[in-house]
């Protein structure tokens, strides 16, 4: 078979027999012979990220700054001490905030930090967002004595931004209710836009909140800064993750909800000692003195107390990297004290001997499309949620479903209702029996691991308060690789 192996800028192009095949990044083609190559008809099975993090012994995580500060760091190191017990055994890439989401869609780095969460990027750009940890909103940052104290007071002045960032849109939206007109300028890095306007090449910097608080120290004036009061936009902030890579992003939704879940237990730094020895059956579990949680993960059972040990729970991070005077905790509380920051519970089981399909191949979209209508299970029992009553189903779960239905197929009534049976209610929609179930089913650890599932969205969080959270609704569709590999 012919092999050309041909320098292309600063990497090699791959072709067999004319086809591309690979692309080897920051590669010397000179270097390479075939004799580097294993070429072969038969398909190779490629380690899952998850598997290939664990044989390389490190993380590596894209950041937009080399202060290697901040909560998406902290975050990182927690996900190193789950998988390494080591919060150092990190290659931190500084990275373009445009070079993110190619970045981690590419394998240059397994996870990016410090990404607002939206629609577009979401659904375009193979990658997957972890849970939201952080809630922020974009403003503006001007010299205290520019006189400047709100948008309307923008009037003519040129703003900084970060290339294909959202605060452009925000921006200019908010400038054009204000009734004035600014000026945007874009840089492609957080150091290049506040050099910039330290030099006064610039009136002012917009960027999320946090963000313009954490870079002020670059400046060379700090303290005649002025963050203006409006928030500007929605911003939910989470890690990228690649597209598609469920074992792995397993690993990471979980060490995120554990530094939350830490918080809601009490369970500190300074503390975690003292809670091993709890009859608390939920703290036992999730500190991994009961169960197998980890296991489930493919980690050792005592991941969340290395974590909490090494970096401390979400509020001992806040509190390192926030002053609370000047970003109070607000939307980014824990939820039983009026905030967003909520973990689904560390428990569950769910049958584990029903044999699941492989879904790596499978477009479920194109499949709906081709068919013309949506396969969705409800439980047909639960009044409020998913309900038959006089031959027809009422319900939130049956209104998601036909929402589906009208998004995918322009039609909200190009559904078909399949009642599951309790112990089918994973299976079926992991091969294939239905496109999307809404069962009513607990958000758990146990059961977004192993079953070849994902969890959709919360829409509905039930539930009492202190400690424990006992039930909540969810949304979960078929995962993309199962089964998972043994470790």
């Amino acid at each position: 078979r012919s092999l050309r192996i041909e320098q292309i800028g600063a990497d090699t192009l791959v072709q067999l027999d004319g086809v591309d095949i690979a692309i080897l990044r920051n590669t010397v083609a000179r270097t390479l012979t075939r004799d580097d190559f294993a070429i072969t008809d038969e398909p190779i099975e490629a380690d899952s990220l998850l598997d290939e993090i664990l044989e390389r012994g490190f993380l590596r995580v894209g950041t937009l700054s080399d202060s290697f500060s901040g909560m998406g760091v902290e975050m990182s190191r927690a996900i190193a001490v789950a998988l390494f017990d080591d919060p150092d055994a990190i290659e931190f890439v500084v990275q373009e905030f445009a070079d993110s989401f190619g970045n981690t869609a590419d394998g240059i780095v397994d996870i990016s930090t410090i990404v607002v969460q939206n629609l577009t990027r979401d659904a375009s750009l193979d990658i997957d967002y972890g849970p939201i940890y952080f809630y922020d909103g974009i403003t503006v940052l001007v010299p205290a004595d520019s006189g400047v104290t709100s948008v309307a007071d923008l009037d003519g002045l040129t703003i900084g931004m970060l290339e294909a960032s959202t605060s452009a849109q925000s921006l200019t939206d908010a400038a054009d209710d204000a009734g004035v007109e600014i000026t945007l300028e874009t840089f492609p890095t957080i150091e290049a836009m506040f050099a910039a306007y330290d030099a006064g090449e610039v009136d002012g910097v917009s960027s999320i909140r946090s963000v313009l608080v954490e870079d002020i120290r670059l400046l060379s004036d700090p303290d005649n800064q002025l963050i203006l009061d409006e928030a500007l936009s929605k911003d939910p902030i989470g890690m990228l993750v690649p597209e598609n890579e469920s074992e792995f992003a397993d690993v990471v939704r979980w060490v995120i909800y554990a530094t939350f879940q830490a918080e809601e237990f009490g369970i500190t730094s300074e503390n975690v000692e003292e809670f091993l020895d709890s009859e608390d059956p939920a703290i036992a579990r999730f500190l991994g003195t009961e169960g197998d949680l980890g296991a489930a993960l493919g980690l050792e059972e005592d991941f969340v107390v290395n974590i909490i040990e090494e970096v401390g729970n979400y509020g001992e991070m806040y509190a390192r990297n926030f002053d609370e005077d000047i970003i109070p905790r607000g939307l980014n509380e824990i939820w039983t004290e009026g905030g967003l920051i909520y973990s689904p519970p560390f428990s569950g089981t769910a049958p584990s001997d029903v044999p699941l399909v492989d879904n790596n191949d499978r477009n479920v979209l194109e499949e709906v499309r081709e068919r013309g209508f949506v396969r969705v299970g409800v439980p047909g029992s639960a009044p409020g949620l998913g309900f038959l009553q006089d031959g027809e189903f009422t319900g939130f779960e049956v209104d998601y479903g036909r929402a589906i239905a009208a998004a995918v197929l322009g039609d909200p009534q190009a559904v078909e209702f399949v009642v599951s049976e309790s112990e089918e209610q994973f299976s079926d929609i992991a091969n294939g029996i239905v496109d999307v179930t809404a069962l009513a089913i607990t958000h758990t650890l146990g059961r977004d691991t192993p079953l070849g599932i994902n969890y959709r969205q919360w829409h509905q969080p039930l539930g009492g308060s202190g400690r424990s959270l006992d039930r909540g609704n969810f949304r979960y569709d078929l995962r993309t690789e199962y089964p998972r590999s043994s470790r």
